[in-house]
């Protein structure tokens, strides 16, 4: 089974091209073996490409898994019936075609796209830091996350929820509050995404505020599925001083302060058994 990432769509000899009417458009070579897609959608541009080798290759019948770590809009799940319901409309343009998916922000996901398997943090291997006391869930939508990663991998940690208020007309947040720590060590906070890094910057403040309450020296860090980053890793306070994410989304390399941890071992452990309720193609 060939594995086709789309970041290196030409090494499969798959040709991609804009029409100048604005259409994507793709040829696929004509595969003797069956492929699994590994599919990074950034932008529209990404979401056309993807679905027109999907439907090449099923054509040819030799899709056997494809693979969409962040599935695009996962955070526009509802309307006010003004906004369009944008996750509905990703959703449509797979059809039936069954997706995995790795940590989706939203389980409406699951009303509006056909997902084979959810992948998440703690089905990673995951390299585990010996001075980790706390686990810290943003808000109350990551405790579910943040609980799975801590058993999984930090079992003796704490966890600890923060609470914020989100302004409802600008999505706003303030009054970030962070319960009292017990313990000095290591904390990681644990989210699914990591867009600006303003939702973090407010929870190191509140860490800081904490860490001035107890003896001994504290350190954080940040667990995100899909790092983003669109203002940069400079734009990230830095009393988060590492930062681990998946290459599901990110662009960028490893450094001092960035681990980027391959997905590749979850297609890895995809093999050619045929799994119930995801159809050969």
């Amino acid at each position: 089974m060939k594995i086709i990432d789309s970041d290196r769509y030409g090494e499969a000899g798959i040709e991609t091209m804009v029409f100048p009417g604005g259409e994507p458009h793709v040829k696929v070579p004509r595969m003797q073996e069956d492929v699994t897609l590994f599919l990074k959608l950034r932008n529209w541009t990404d979401v056309g490409f993807a679905v027109l080798v999907i439907d090449a290759f099923e054509r040819q019948g030799r899709l056997r898994h494809t693979f969409i770590p962040y599935f695009p809009a996962a955070r526009q799940d509802k309307t006010d019936g003004r906004a369009a319901l944008s996750l509905a409309v990703n959703g449509r343009l797979f059809g039936a075609t069954p997706i995995r998916v790795f940590d989706p922000h939203s389980a409406k996901l699951l009303e509006h796209l056909t997902v084979a398997r959810a992948y998440m943090p703690a089905d990673l291997d995951l390299p585990v830091k010996s001075d980790v006391v706390g686990i810290i869930a943003p808000d109350e939508g990551a405790r579910s996350r943040a609980v799975h990663f801590r058993d999984r991998f930090y079992p003796g940690a704490t966890l600890e929820l923060a609470t914020k208020r989100r302004d409802p007309q600008t999505g706003a947040l303030s009054n970030y509050q962070l319960p009292p720590l017990t313990r000095a060590g290591r904390y990681i906070i644990v989210d699914d995404i990591c867009d600006g890094g303003g939702t973090f910057n407010l929870l190191a403040e509140a860490f800081t505020r904490r860490t001035a309450e107890i003896a001994g020296a504290c350190a954080l860090d940040l667990f995100v599925s899909h790092g983003i980053f669109s203002k940069g890793l400079e734009a990230i306070a830095p009393v988060i001083g590492s930062i681990t994410t998946t290459d599901s989304w990110c662009r960028l390399s490893d450094d001092s302060r960035l681990r980027v941890l391959p997905l590749a071992p979850i297609l890895a452990t995809l093999t050619e058994e045929q799994i119930e309720g995801e159809p050969r193609a």
